[in-house]
């Protein structure tokens, strides 16, 4: 069943979430370095995927530039095993 037109997610919904690229050239790094700070928990995991592709909310980036944003609001260290 296909669902109806007014469930789907717009093109324009998806706006205020910022793709990988647009993470790297707010922070001035690169998509490696991006990648290496997701997988030790020092930066936010994505807020959701459109597709492979993650997707941040400019909200919680906005935080993180700010210094605001802890690795206990939503990263993998909340759920690594402690020693």
């Amino acid at each position: 069943m296909i669902p109806k037109s007014d469930t789907l997610m717009s093109p324009a919904a998806l706006e205020p979430l910022l793709r990988k690229t647009d993470v790297v050239r707010l922070l001035a790094t690169t998509a490696r370095t991006l990648d290496r700070l997701i997988a030790g928990a020092r930066f936010p995991r994505a807020t959701c995927f459109v597709g492979r592709g993650p997707r941040w909310s400019r909200e919680l980036i906005e935080k993180f530039l700010r210094g605001e944003w802890t690795a206990d609001e939503g990263s993998r260290a909340r759920w690594s095993r402690s020693a």
